[in-house]
C-alpha cells in the first residue's frame, strides 16, 4: 500500500529590505498569515544583522507595483517618490502601541508632525483592540506641518493586522494617501504618501518597530532635494518612536 502525503512548500520571503518592505505591504491583509509571518521573520533577521545602520535610517527603493496594486486604488510607480526605513525601540507592548495608533487622537501622540487629526472607523475598533478581530481599518484626516512653513491637509486609508509572533502578538500597519492633498501654499504639493510599520514584541516586553515611508513632495514644478527630503523623513520616523514612548509613559492604556 502506498501512502501519499500532501504538504505545502514552505513560504519563501525575500531577504533584501527593499523587497521585504513591498512583500510585507502586499501580505498585510491576507486571510492566511503564513506569507506575512515569513516576511516578518526575514525582516527581523535583517534588523538583527544590520541594527546599527537601520537605527540610523536607510534609504529604500520605491514600493513595487505589486504592492501598489494590493490596495483598492490605481497607483502607479512614481519616480518622484523617495523612501526611507528606520528601526526604533518602544519600551511598551505592541498592544499599547496599537491603542495609541487607533484609539488616541494622533495629534496628542505625534505632536511634532500633526497639527490636527481626525479618524473615521471603517471596521470594529473594540473587537480589534481586544484581539478578537484580526484586522482594523480607518480613514484619517491629518493637518500636518511641512518644511518652509507649509501646512498640508491629507487623508489616508489605514489597515492594521494582528499576527501571533514569537511569544506574543505583533501587528503590521500600512497606509496610503486617499485622494489629493490640500496645501496652504499653491507652490507646494504632496503627490503621494505610503507607510508600512511592523511592531514586533520581544521577551523583555519592549517592542521593536521597523517602519518605512514613501512620499512625493513638489515645490513648484520641482521635487524637494532628495537628500533633504530623506533626512527629514528619517528624522520624522525616529520622532514617532520618541513621541510614542513619551505618551505611553505619561498616560495609562485601558486593560
Amino acid at each position: 500500500m502506498i501512502f501519499l502525503f500532501a504538504c505545502s512548500a514552505p513560504i519563501e520571503a525575500p531577504e533584501d529590505l527593499n523587497d521585504l518592505l513591498s512583500y510585507v505591504f502586499v501580505h498585510t491583509m491576507d486571510e492566511e498569515d503564513a506569507s506575512l509571518r515569513a516576511g516578518l521573520d526575514n525582516m527581523y533577521l535583517f534588523a538583527q544583522e544590520n541594527e546599527a545602520e537601520l537605527r540610523e535610517g536607510f534609504t529604500v527603493k520605491q514600493l513595487s507595483q505589486e504592492a501598489l496594486d494590493s490596495t483598492p486604488e490605481s497607483f502607479i510607480e512614481d519616480p518622484d517618490l523617495y523612501g526611507v526605513a528606520v528601526q526604533y525601540t518602544v519600551p511598551f507592548s505592541s498592544r499599547n502601541i496599537a491603542y495609541c495608533n487607533t484609539a488616541v487622537n494622533g495629534a496628542e501622540v505625534y505632536t511634532a508632525n500633526y497639527i490636527s487629526y481626525e479618524r473615521e472607523h471603517l471596521s470594529e475598533l473594540e473587537c480589534f483592540l481586544a484581539q478578537e478581530c484580526p484586522t482594523f481599518r480607518f480613514r484619517s484626516t491629518i493637518e500636518s506641518s511641512l518644511p518652509f512653513g507649509v501646512e498640508m491637509l491629507s487623508r489616508y486609508i489605514n489597515e492594521l493586522r494582528w499576527i501571533e509572533y514569537g511569544e506574543g502578538m505583533a501587528f503590521v500597519q500600512r497606509s496610503w494617501m486617499d485622494g489629493d492633498a490640500e496645501s496652504s501654499a499653491d507652490w507646494a504639493n504632496m503627490t503621494a504618501n505610503f507607510y508600512i510599520g511592523a511592531a514586533l514584541p520581544t521577551s523583555s516586553g519592549e517592542t521593536q518597530m521597523i517602519a518605512a515611508s514613501w512620499a512625493g513632495i513638489l515645490l513648484g514644478e520641482f521635487s524637494v532635494p532628495e537628500d533633504i527630503a530623506k533626512s527629514q523623513a528619517i528624522d520624522g520616523l525616529k520622532k514617532n518612536g520618541e513621541d510614542l514612548t513619551k505618551w505611553l509613559t505619561e498616560n495609562d492604556v485601558p486593560e
